[in-house]
Parts: structure tokens; C-alpha cells; sequence
């Protein structure tokens, strides 16, 4: 009987591993800098985020997750970013790219 029970709680233990979205590595807050300011970038579980440059200006916007890499629209813009080995966040804006590291 302990046998079916641990076989039966390895399956779902691996089953939920499995399942888990590409979306949860981004999931939070992440912080960064760059040209002197600091900026974040709050990503929700309902593919919105917000994006805040210092203490001023914010800018909502959507997220989605594919080919390894996150794509970030807000107002006319597309930002796409990629995580490093270390855990870092690379968020791109054609030649300008800001380092992010995750707020635990």
C-alpha cells in the first residue's frame, strides 16, 4: 500500500512539473538600471505588466512568452527580452538594452 502512495504522489509531483507555464520565470518584479535612472518592470499572471522609469512615469502595456523570449507591447512599442543563465532579464528596444535582476 506505501508503494501506491508514494508511486501515486511522484505522479503528480511529476505531472505538475510538467505542466508549469513558460510564463513563471518572469512572473514579479524586476529592477534596473541604465544612463544614470532606474527603472521596473511588474509582470502579472494575466499577461499584463507595468513598466515605471524612476519615480515618475508609468506605462502599462501586455506580455506573452514563445521561442524563448518575452515580448513586451506597450503604447506603439515592442520591447522583447530574454533571460541569461545568471537569471538576469535582457530587455531590448532596437540597439538600447536594459539589465534586470529580480526582485526576491
Amino acid at each position: 500500500m506505501k508503494v501506491l502512495v508514494v508511486a501515486a504522489v511522484a505522479l503528480v509531483l511529476c505531472a505538475s512539473c510538467a505542466t508549469s507555464s513558460p510564463e513563471r520565470p518572469y512572473l514579479g518584479e524586476w529592477r534596473g538600471m541604465y544612463d544614470g535612472g532606474s527603472y521596473s518592470v511588474q509582470f502579472e499572471k494575466d499577461s499584463k505588466f507595468v513598466f515605471k522609469q524612476g519615480d515618475g512615469d508609468v506605462f502599462p502595456g501586455t506580455w506573452t512568452v514563445g521561442n524563448g523570449y518575452i515580448t513586451m507591447d506597450v503604447d506603439d512599442d515592442t520591447l522583447r527580452g530574454t533571460l541569461t543563465f545568471q537569471g538576469d532579464l535582457v530587455v531590448s528596444d532596437g540597439p538600447t538594452s536594459v539589465i534586470f535582476t529580480k526582485v526576491e
